[in-house]
């Protein structure tokens, strides 16, 4: 018998601990999209989602984003949404100036930080698309749809601009989607 297998025995359970909780993503329950990106490593200046077009969809602390002071990037309080009109199977939550994006029938999950470049501003970070599968970076762009101004329209693009999913109409909710519907 192999002198070394034993303890190879021994190890293969630490490995198997180890690969399960690097699956997992951050802390417990995590996405698994990993820790929140810089804009900064896209080329974009990190900033306040409280500046964005949409910001009235948001809930903004009066003075959010005013340049030049502390509150340069301070961001919304939690809010969230989901596309209700079509099952409640794509959603979103801002939180501060950050982004958890999925779309539960594609099995795509996005954490981003909102950030402008070349005056161009959106979410940058980090697309997962399955356990086990490498983070892709990737964007979200966030636009006002309808007349309200509290809908938005999301579209989510890979490293090079194409669309991934998108346009999702997604409206303001109180709590995630209890029952999505089945996906198609």
């Amino acid at each position: 018998m192999n002198a070394h297998l034993p303890r190879l025995l021994r190890t293969l359970p630490v490995a198997w601990l180890l690969l399960g909780l690097i699956g997992c993503g951050p802390g417990v329950g995590g996405t698994g999209t990993g820790a929140v990106p810089d804009p900064a490593a896209f080329g974009a200046s990190p900033a306040s989602v409280c500046t964005a077009p949409f910001a009235p969809a948001l809930q903004c602390p009066a003075g959010a984003g005013a340049p030049g002071t502390a509150d340069a990037l301070q961001g919304t309080a939690m809010v969230r949404f989901a596309d209700i009109a079509t099952g409640g199977n794509v959603s979103a939550s801002i939180d501060g100036n950050v982004v958890q994006f999925g779309a539960r029938c594609r099995a795509l999950e996005f954490t981003g930080s909102w950030g402008v470049a070349a005056g161009d501003g959106r979410f940058f970070g980090n697309l997962a698309l399955g356990s086990g599968i490498p983070l892709l970076p990737a964007t979200l762009v966030v636009g006002i749809a309808g007349t309200t101004g509290l809908d938005l329209q999301v579209t989510l693009l890979d490293a090079a601009g194409g669309a991934l999913l998108g346009p999702v109409t997604l409206q303001r909710v109180a709590e995630p989607v209890a029952n999505p519907a089945a996906c198609p």
